[in-house]
């Protein structure tokens, strides 16, 4: 379960960093003030709050329990769809699990390249203990327990509330920071934000089983996942339920990204917090000077971890 709280916050400040990490030089060079691109940017996702929803709700209807690879399969095919309609090139990778989907897009005169993980698989469910189906997206305009009621979500008109709740499986980890990507890409291109980087995604079909392939399909392909920059979409809660930073990661992320690249790359850890829905609109997708300014670290935690 994701209240729209948790799914517009996701999608805001997810948005924000590609946003930032991706068009800095671009939105230097138009001579855009960080207001500009804030009130654009924001602007495009209220006018496709509906479409976005809809693309999330479509995106968990996808059973995606890691062991079923016939099912992973199905969630790969949709994902590179999404990104095959956004000029990406797209590639499986298989190296005796779960199919992992590779992506990528070249920008002309780009020096620098931004890698971005999430995954898109889900833990084990067990029906019976479900209100509602877990793969079929249901949205609700309070939680279950209050006595929410169904709401469709393609009948909804105007603003969605932040307070109702959509329940499926991995509407809270982690299928909707994919959702974000390929949104923030639409809104930066309808506002002719240009990106200043090579981008790339690498999205995980088992990593609620620990990745176990993870570092074969590294090894099966050198050098493809080479980058300057590693932005990891998934990760806790802070204690403040602020939105979060943490650059460094953890041992896991370290291990891999040593596979990856010698010597080990940045590596920023995003995390999600639950807020106001007027505190929300306040994180729209933008540049590196918003978010990053002094008065931006109000609504938000930056933590540094260690670095192997």
């Amino acid at each position: 379960m994701a209240s729209l709280h948790t799914t517009l916050a996701r999608f805001l400040f997810t948005s924000s960093l590609v946003a930032s990490a991706c068009t800095s030089t671009a939105v230097l060079a138009q001579n855009e003030s960080t207001l500009e691109i804030m009130d654009a940017i924001n602007s495009f996702r209220a006018e496709r709050e509906k479409r976005i929803v809809q693309d999330f709700a479509e995106l968990l209807s996808f059973p995606n329990v890691a062991t079923n690879l016939d099912d992973m399969t199905a969630n790969a095919n949709h994902i590179m769809g999404l990104l095959d309609e956004r000029g990406f090139s797209t590639q499986v990778l298989q190296s005796g699990g779960a199919p992992y989907v590779y992506a990528e897009l070249l920008t002309p005169g780009a020096e620098e390249t931004l890698l971005i993980y999430a995954h898109f698989d889900g833990q084990p469910v067990q029906v019976e203990n479900w209100a509602y189906p877990p793969f079929q997206p249901t949205l609700l305009d309070a939680p279950v327990q209050n006595g929410g009621q169904v709401i469709d979500i393609d009948g909804v008109t105007g603003a969605f509330d932040p307070e109702w709740r959509i329940y499926a499986r991995s509407a809270g980890d982690d299928k909707m920071p994919i959702v974000a990507m390929i949104h923030v890409l639409d809104a930066l291109r309808a506002n002719n934000i240009d990106l200043s980087v090579n981008l790339k995604f690498l999205l995980d079909g088992e990593e609620e089983r620990g990745s176990p392939t993870l570092g074969q399909v590294i090894d099966d392909n050198p050098g493809l996942l080479d980058a300057d920059l590693l932005l990891f979409c998934d990760g806790p809660m802070h204690q403040s339920r602020q939105a979060q930073l943490v650059f460094g990661v953890c041992a896991a992320v370290a291990h891999w990204t040593s596979r990856l690249m010698a010597p080990i790359v940045p590596c920023i850890l995003v995390t999600m917090a639950i807020g106001h829905l007027t505190q929300l609109c306040a994180w729209p997708i933008c540049s590196p000077a918003c978010v990053m300014k002094a008065d931006a670290y109000s609504s938000m935690a930056i933590t540094t971890m260690w670095q192997p």
